[in-house]
């Protein structure tokens, strides 16, 4: 089996250990950082010197130095809003705000809890140091908490009677807490093994968890720690060793038992988040790129649509002053093709031109407009071999459909038709084309002409 990193424990800023799992046993290792070093690169150096294998999300046991607890009232809380509410009467507590705490909750009864804060932005330094060393942090606790989960003191401390304990740490740091049934009731840090501070702390430990104070007890501490049914003392040896399989057991199931951390402001994070502030920029830029693109065509669709309105007004304009009098017509272009071709048929031909008889065309353009289409011919004109024919239409279908008719019935040969929306309703249409050469005889045009026409019941063509 290959030897894996569980756990870093913290007993101070600069000393701690590495809990490792061989085989089938847990072993730590301790690390003493230099005066001026730090305790994240004195953890990677002693890991690369252990050459372990790849592991679990280790656990992060914290000093004690670095928590706070408080005694908080938890009733009358809707379940909903617990927490957040708990974090308040918390912060009533500390000299800090809730805003900056990460906290979490140990149940002692239906009325309170202790609650176990610390300063986000210490611990989320520290994890993302671990996280830059390739120490991938998961379950975050109090060192001591994770001690008190595997401690073993005997029956009395799972009986329902309270229980002081003294719990030293390697680092010269000790902890007082008061157990009932393995539950935390309060917990008292001393950064020194100093006897007046070690007394009053028990002291204030057993008016806060509602035991009575000892004198007796007060008096053992002046001295050595003696073994008494009021405080039951753990040296550092057992300390490290207790901390050292709670961090184990919580980096297995992924999850502290007392006071897990890793959530809310602390919680695990996705490796990709790291992207995220790259992904929001570069989406940003595609975003701004995108709209600007559109803006662009936008702007230059609408100078084009002005360009066009400006050329359809001076050809307009140009008409009116080159044909007073006359009405500008649709489709100006086929207009000037008419009349140019009608001053071409002006010059004296070098030969004879024979165009094709009007009236066999005239009667076959209308024969071969279709009667149930509602149309309206403003004005149909015959140059030579050229058809030109105005009018207005419901819309742009129908006008397609009278030029389709027209040419497939007829001897003209007409265009697709240009078309323009009408101001009021419907749309205006130019029909151009060409008589085609095997236009009626004047004979046929005469005998189409004789033949009588069926009035159209509408009153339409």
């Amino acid at each position: 089996m290959t030897d894996s990193l569980l756990g870093v424990l913290m007993f101070s800023d600069r000393a701690g250990a590495l809990v490792i799992a061989r085989a089938a046993a847990i072993e730590t290792v301790s690390i003493e950082a230099a005066p001026d070093g730090d305790f994240i690169a004195a953890a990677a150096e002693c890991l690369a010197e252990l050459r372990l294998g790849p592991g679990p999300a280790v656990t992060l046991g914290l000093a004690s130095a670095h928590c706070v607890t408080a005694i908080v009232e938890r009733s009358g809380l809707l379940r909903s809003e617990r927490e957040q509410a708990m974090r308040y009467r918390l912060e009533e507590s500390l000299p800090l705000d809730a805003e900056d705490l990460a906290t979490a909750f140990v149940p002692i009864d239906r009325s309170c809890a202790l609650g176990v804060a610390t300063e986000i932005e210490r611990v989320q330094d520290l994890i993302d140091g671990f996280m830059r060393a390739g120490i991938d942090i998961g379950p975050i606790a109090p060192t001591a908490l994770l001690t008190v989960e595997q401690i073993d003191l005997g029956p009395t401390l799972d009986s329902a009677a309270m229980q002081l304990i003294r719990l030293d740490q390697p680092s010269g740091g000790i902890d007082l807490m008061a157990l009932q049934n393995r539950t935390p009731r309060g917990w008292r840090h001393v950064a020194s093994d100093d006897a007046d501070a070690v007394a009053h702390a028990v002291l204030s430990l057993e008016h806060a968890s509602s035991t009575e104070p000892s004198d007796q007890t007060a008096r053992e501490l002046d001295g050595p720690p003696a073994a008494s049914d009021r405080l039951q003392h753990v040296p550092s040896e057992r300390f490290v060793e207790a901390a050292a399989r709670g961090a184990a057991l919580a980096a297995r199931r992924t999850r502290a038992g007392l006071a897990d951390l890793r959530h809310g402001p602390l919680a695990r994070r996705n490796r990709l988040d790291t992207l995220r502030p790259a992904w929001l920029s570069a989406g940003l830029a595609a975003c701004l790129m995108l709209g600007s693109i559109l803006g662009v065509a936008l702007w230059q669709t609408q100078a084009n649509d002005a360009a066009i309105d400006a050329v359809r007004d001076t050809e307009r304009a140009a008409f009116a002053e080159l044909y007073p009098g006359k009405p500008v017509p649709l489709s100006i272009a086929a207009r000037l093709r008419s009349e140019l071709a009608t001053l071409q048929g002006q010059r004296a031909p070098t030969t004879l031109q024979t165009n094709p008889p009007v009236l066999p065309t005239l009667v076959s353009l209308l024969e071969a407009t279709p009667r149930d289409l509602r149309v309206q011919l403003d004005e149909l004109r015959l140059d030579g071999n050229r058809v030109v024919l105005d009018g207005a239409a419901r819309s742009h279908a129908q006008a397609a459909q009278l030029g389709r008719a027209i040419s497939s019935q007829s001897v003209v040969d007409l265009e697709p038709p240009y078309t323009e929306n009408l101001p009021d309703q419907g749309v205006g249409f130019t029909l151009t084309g060409e008589v085609r050469p095997d236009a009626p005889t004047s004979d046929a045009g005469r005998l189409a002409a004789d033949r009588p026409a069926t009035p159209d019941p509408e009153g339409g063509l």
